[in-house]
C-alpha cells in the first residue's frame, strides 16, 4: 500500500490495523460460509448404486406354488385370498431380472424430511428398505422412505421383473430421489469387488513386464558403452 508511506507512522498504523480487523471480520466469516455453500451444494445426498442380473427361475415358483395351494381351496375366502398374494410375491420375485441395492446417505446438515424414490420407467416391481417387509410398488407413484437424519444411511433393495436391458446408460436420469430441501443427489455406480480386482491384477501386470523391460534395456546400454 504505496498511500501509507505519505501518512504519519501512527496513522497509518491506525488504518493497517482497521483494514486487517475489517479482513477479520468481514473476509474470514464470508470465506468459511462460502467454503460451507460448496460443501453443502456439492452432493447432499450421496446414493450408491450395485446391479447385479438375476436369473428367472420357474421351477423354484412352481414348487413354491404347489406347496402354498395344496389344499387351500378347502379354506375359506380370506385365506385363499391370502395364500394366493403370498403366491403372486414370491412369483414377481422369482421372475426378477435384475436386482438393485441403493445404499442413501445424508451428507448435508440438514434433515431430509419425506425422502422419496421413483423409477421414471416405472419397471420395478418390490423393494425394501434395509431388512423390513418386501413390499410392491405402485406403478406411477413414489415409494416413501421417511425422513434421513444427517450421517445416517438407508439400505434400498430393489427388484426388477421387467424384459428391458438389466443395465441402463444414465441411471441418475431414470432413478429419482427427492426429499425437503434436497437440491442435489450424486449417483456413483461402483465396479464390483471382483472386477476391481480383475483391473488391478491387471494394471500390476503391466507394469511389472514395463520395468522389467525398462531395467533390462538399461543393463543393456550399460553393457554396450
Amino acid at each position: 500500500m504505496d498511500w501509507l508511506k505519505g501518512l504519519q507512522p501512527s496513522t497509518a498504523t491506525l488504518i493497517a490495523a482497521g483494514i486487517t480487523f475489517a479482513g477479520t471480520v468481514v473476509l474470514v466469516p464470508l470465506l468459511n460460509w462460502l467454503i460451507s455453500w460448496i460443501r453443502e451444494k456439492r452432493s447432499q445426498l450421496l446414493v450408491i448404486l450395485n446391479w447385479n442380473e438375476v436369473k428367472r427361475n420357474e421351477q423354484l415358483t412352481k414348487v413354491l406354488t404347489d406347496l402354498v395351494t395344496e389344499g387351500l381351496y378347502q379354506k375359506d375366502r380370506a385365506e385363499i385370498d391370502a395364500k394366493l398374494e403370498i403366491v403372486a410375491l414370491f412369483r414377481t420375485y422369482f421372475n426378477a431380472r435384475s436386482y438393485m441395492h441403493f445404499v442413501v446417505t445424508n451428507q448435508s446438515r440438514r434433515v431430509f424430511s419425506n425422502l422419496t424414490f421413483f423409477d421414471t420407467k416405472n419397471f420395478v416391481d418390490l423393494y425394501q428398505v434395509h431388512d423390513d417387509e418386501v413390499r410392491r410398488t405402485e406403478k406411477n407413484r413414489p415409494v416413501s422412505l421417511g425422513d434421513l437424519q444427517p450421517g445416517r444411511t438407508i439400505d434400498l433393495h430393489v427388484w426388477d421383473s421387467s424384459t428391458v436391458p438389466i443395465y441402463v446408460d444414465d441411471s441418475a436420469q431414470r432413478f429419482k430421489f427427492s426429499a425437503d430441501e434436497l437440491d442435489h443427489v450424486k449417483m456413483v455406480e461402483p465396479l464390483p469387488p471382483f472386477m476391481r480386482r480383475r483391473y488391478q491384477l491387471g494394471v500390476a501386470k503391466y507394469v511389472t513386464i514395463v520395468f522389467w523391460a525398462v531395467f533390462v534395456m538399461v543393463l543393456l546400454s550399460a553393457f554396450v558403452k
